[in-house]
């Protein structure tokens, strides 16, 4: 019995608690998530575990089980654009790592995350003052995703994965419209 309830413990933990992933320097195709482009200054976070790992399920079933008790609107709406981040991250740092289907996969899923963040935000009410920092974060986080994206299919050339890619930018340019509307809407 005590063996069940230490197992059944230690899932708990690994599955509730963060895992922390330290990265080696690999020169030119590092898995640092930190993009530097004059264009748009935000930085993306580091990604964790990669999708390529075999501890990357549990990484996902964590991540999933959380939304589910995440009540408050604008709090899921942040953890989705945490989400949306980590998983372009991962899947630049996939791309670089020449493990070009799932890094596009992984940008997808990325994209995805973005839109969960916006149907979350339609609910919030945008006229409340303490908003607006927030919506110009996740107007700012829509653009840079389209620049990284755009910078990850010119590395990959003419390849039977540009309609992914063209997909991802496409819904990262709507969701930056859509909350650009927002923001002018707010506007006092």
């Amino acid at each position: 019995m005590k063996k069940y309830l230490l197992m059944v413990l230690v899932l708990l933990l690994l599955i509730v608690s963060p895992i922390k992933v330290g990265a080696e320097e690999q020169g030119e195709g590092t898995t640092s998530a930190k993009i530097n482009q004059p264009d748009i200054k935000y930085d993306l976070p580091y990604p964790g575990i990669l999708p390529d790992s075999p501890l990357w399920v549990i990484k996902d079933l964590r991540d999933q089980f959380l939304s589910l008790f995440l009540f408050d609107p604008v709090a899921k709406e942040q953890y989705y654009l945490n989400l949306a981040d980590k998983r372009l991250a991962a899947g630049l740092a996939l791309i670089n790592g020449r493990k070009v289907n799932l890094g596009v996969q992984t940008v997808n899923d990325a994209e995805k995350y973005l839109s969960l963040s916006w149907q979350v935000s339609r609910g919030i009410n945008p006229k409340q003052p303490e908003r607006q920092p927030f919506l110009g974060k996740i107007l700012l986080a829509s653009q840079k995703h389209a620049e990284v994206i755009k910078n990850a299919a010119g590395k990959l050339g003419n390849s039977s994965l540009d309609p992914a890619l063209s997909s991802a930018i496409g819904v990262a340019n709507q969701i930056q419209k859509l909350f650009e509307e927002r923001l002018q809407i707010t506007a006092p």
